[in-house]
């Protein structure tokens, strides 16, 4: 795309402002061709699969990252273990801390959060930049624009946003001497162009320094092999031992036509439902002794034993345990139970998966958008995604009550609303009172009690206990707790 009159203006308001320069066109458009692939899968071998790897060891990765894509594409078991593993991350809250109390840092944290969520189909775009920890790396193209909007006061300002996230295909990149990630162009197919600043987040995960080692498909891809040749072979065993053995019987004498048509009758009963042969001979179907099942032990059992192991190990490699996925094979036999202390994902990778993504969001997208708003900073605000578990919250909610009401710790007043995911009330919002409970109920009233207390809530509690209450407030009592004291009087003495 040229540049036109547009670029030229934006270029030339950030270059008055102070503010660093960014690309607005696309720069790594996908197209057909960027989708071929080598389809490396297609006659596989072990002695193949060796010659992919290391080829990629020392840098040649380009069909080693084909067969990956093919393995997904292939194995619905790899599939769905991949898409738990990324919707482990994805289904978790983020949220946006400042840097500090200071009121610009609050600013650009409110800016951060505004501009990540202006992004379109934001899920979507980090499931792309998840196939990281499985290929060894991903790309996400950002694509800027203007936005008028509000600052946190609720002023007006111009901003300018990430609007989309755009997952780019490996096939769009190439690995330099040093590791680093080139953009592949017409013009320039090797050694490829760089990335233009804020532009492109590279997602990447290293193994012993390495990101051409650290795809956790690399042990993954021998099991798939390991299934492929099971299957093919199940599939030969199923065609022979599958039916009955068909054995045509001629009487002695029988004519060499008659054999040949007795022959093809018994051919031809392996797909057809009926023959047409002579009164003279017969045909017998023999069955085969069933023990091919998953739980026998013949030859049909050990194939099928066999892959349930190889995707057991799968599931090992890719969420850290099998119940959840393995329900039915012989090591994830389970119950729900089971299946949900395992969780989906194990905790400790669920956690390193957040971990690794929130660091590459913090050394990229957070930076570029307080850079582009505000120049550069001295410290940033910080993205995290929410993984931890979260407990349960009834039992926090009784140590909250002992620590808090009875000991006395202090903790800001905002902290239940964080502690319990509740929303915080804004000015003039209608708010939930509780009912009198504890020791208000009982007949009791503390001094900062008193504050809250309503005029028809005075008749509880007796005048000693109201008038102590005050004074330890450090408040004279007001009219409406006097009115309430003389209507308690009256009706006392009226009792009487």
């Amino acid at each position: 795309m040229a540049d036109n009159i547009f670029t030229r203006v934006v270029a030339a308001a950030a270059k008055a402002v102070g503010l660093p320069k960014v690309v607005l066109r696309e720069i790594a458009r996908t197209e057909i061709k960027d989708r071929y692939t080598y389809y490396p899968i297609t006659g596989m071998t072990p002695e193949r699969v060796a010659t992919i790897i290391r080829a990629a060891k020392v840098g040649n990765n380009r069909e080693l990252l084909d067969l990956f894509e093919e393995l997904v594409d292939r194995d619905p078991h790899i599939a769905q273990c991949i898409r738990t593993r990324k919707l482990a991350v994805t289904g978790k809250p983020w949220e946006i801390a400042a840097a500090s109390e200071d009121d610009l840092d609050q600013e650009i944290a409110h800016t951060v959060k505004e501009a990540i969520s202006y992004i379109d189909f934001y899920k979507t775009s980090l499931r792309d930049l998840l196939n990281a920890p499985f290929k060894g790396f991903a790309v996400g193209e950002v694509m800027w624009t203007w936005v008028d909007t509000t600052d946190s006061q609720g002023r007006e300002a111009k901003r300018i946003y990430p609007y989309a996230l755009l997952g780019r295909p490996h096939q769009k990149f190439i690995f330099d001497d040093y590791e680093n990630l080139r953009l592949v162009t017409d013009a320039n197919p090797y050694p490829g162009e760089e990335f233009p600043l804020r532009k492109m987040i590279v997602h990447r995960l290293t193994r012993d320094g390495s990101v051409l080692r650290s795809g956790e498909l690399f042990p993954v891809l021998w099991y798939y092999l390991f299934k492929i040749f099971s299957i093919q072979d199940w599939v030969r065993f199923l065609e022979v031992y599958g039916h009955p053995i068909r054995i045509g019987k001629y009487k002695a004498g029988a004519k060499p036509d008659e054999i040949k048509e007795l022959k093809k009758a018994v051919l031809e009963l392996a797909t057809d439902t009926g023959a047409v042969i002579s009164d003279a001979t017969n045909i017998d179907f023999v069955a085969v002794a069933q023990k091919g099942s998953s739980s026998g032990s013949g030859s049909g059992g050990s194939y099928d034993s066999f892959l349930s192991t190889m995707n057991a190990e799968i599931s090992k490699m890719l969420l850290g345990q099998t119940l959840s996925h393995e329900a039915g094979s012989k090591e994830g036999r389970g119950t729900q139970a089971l299946g949900t202390v395992h969780e989906e994902v194990r905790q400790d990778i669920l956690e390193a998966d957040a971990g690794d993504l929130d660091e590459t969001m913090n050394s990229t997208l957070v930076v570029w958008i307080t850079d582009l708003n505000f120049g550069a900073q001295a410290r940033y605000p910080t993205y995290k995604t929410l993984v931890k578990p979260e407990g349960d919250k009834l039992t926090q909610a009784k140590i909250d009550e002992i620590m808090i009401g009875k000991v006395g710790v202090k903790v800001p007043a905002n902290y239940p609303y964080k502690a319990y995911n509740y929303p915080e009330p804004q000015e003039g919002d209608e708010v939930l009172v509780p009912p009198a409970r504890g020791p208000q109920a009982a007949g009791m009233i503390s001094g900062p009690g008193i504050l809250s207390l309503s005029a028809d809530r005075v008749g509880l509690f007796p005048p000693e206990q109201l008038s102590a209450a005050a004074e330890q407030a450090g408040v004279k009592i007001y009219r409406d707790i006097l009115e309430g004291l003389k209507k308690k009087t009256m009706n006392t003495s009226s009792s009487h």
